[in-house]
């Protein structure tokens, strides 16, 4: 079920954020809260191709048995998350805003009887995530 919109501007051009979405060498350093909620080992955290036009990446959580999220890009700027936990969906395109500047939104669903306190604390993690990643023009 549509949860909400999240729209937003970038201090980067569309191309690099689009390469940054599934880089996670940096993610141990920089992205303390999701290095601590998924392993991103670099033998655990895959990155792989999984059609023409789409790569992939899957993270398990630290926690046994909470499952794994998974991070899909689709040529040339969709971006799709499936957190672990309860069904959850977020995509949206990035897209140029000019040399130096990228526009995009994520549209968030989840299911009907999803807990209120859980989806909001996902929300939280994830619009940190994209404020460390992009930076103050987030």
């Amino acid at each position: 079920m549509f949860h909400s919109r999240d729209e937003f501007e970038l201090a980067a051009n569309w191309k690099i954020a689009c390469e940054n979405y599934l880089e996670c060498y940096h993610c141990a350093v920089a992205h303390k809260g999701f290095s601590a909620a998924y392993d991103v080992d670099p033998d655990e955290h895959r990155l792989e191709p999984i059609a023409e036009h789409v790569l992939s990446q899957f993270a398990h959580t630290r926690e046994e048995g909470e499952g794994q999220a998974q991070f899909h890009f689709v040529w040339p700027n969709l971006r799709i998350n499936v957190f672990a936990g309860p069904p959850n969906l977020s995509l949206g395109p990035l897209l140029p805003a000019g040399p130096e500047r990228s526009t995009g939104f994520l549209d968030y669903f989840f299911a009907p009887d999803a807990d209120r306190g859980w989806r909001d604390e996902l929300l939280a993690f994830d619009r940190h995530g994209r404020r460390l990643r992009y930076g103050a023009g987030y």
